[in-house]
């Protein structure tokens, strides 16, 4: 999966001597309640390597995705996910219960009292009125302002950028990269 990437700058290749069978199945039976790492979804592990503070290509993340739909390793992980929510959750919970449909069960009834009691407190009017009066306030407004311009002037970069883009001659194939880059000013 990391075959072309880049580390530090330098680009990995990832080769094997041996050819390596499709393990999976052997998986599902040996240990029924543990995730082993080569049944993990790629894109999951991308994701985890993103979170830890590597930067992976776009072309590095597609080809995670176009192997986990390659091997169906998606969807197995998938299936383990429903069927261990089902199994943990008729044993903690009961018959033809899960896990899942408790917690969304108990945010809901969280949600419903959490609403009721602003509805009685009416803390959610109190804020708005809080909030309305200090963006009425000078300070408020210039806060504002300066927020809802920097915005504006941030997408007009980007828009700018991409007309630009759009706009500007495509280098030749075979132009040096100092060539294609455009030069720091210092």
């Amino acid at each position: 999966m990391l075959n072309g990437g880049t580390l530090d700058g330098a680009t990995l290749t990832v080769t094997s001597d041996t050819e390596h069978a499709d393990h999976h199945d052997a998986h599902d039976h040996q240990h029924p309640n543990s995730i082993e790492q080569s049944d993990k979804p790629r894109a999951g592990i991308a994701a985890e390597y993103l979170a830890k503070g590597y930067k992976l290509s776009d072309h590095i993340l597609q080809r995670a995705i176009d192997l986990d739909n390659k091997q169906g390793i998606s969807s197995k992980f998938l299936s383990y996910m429903s069927n261990l929510d089902k199994s943990v959750g008729e044993r903690a919970l009961g018959p033809d219960q899960t896990v899942s449909s408790k917690v969304q069960s108990t945010l809901k009834q969280a949600h419903t009292r959490a609403m009721t009691i602003d509805g009685q407190k009416g803390y959610s009017k109190v804020a708005h009125e809080y909030y309305s009066k200090a963006l009425c306030s000078p300070l408020g407004q210039s806060v504002f302002s300066f927020y809802t311009n920097t915005s504006k002037q941030v997408r007009d970069i980007h828009e700018e950028a991409m007309r630009i883009k759009d706009h500007k001659p495509h280098s030749p194939a075979g132009a040096s990269a100092s060539q294609a880059q455009p030069k720091s000013s210092t």
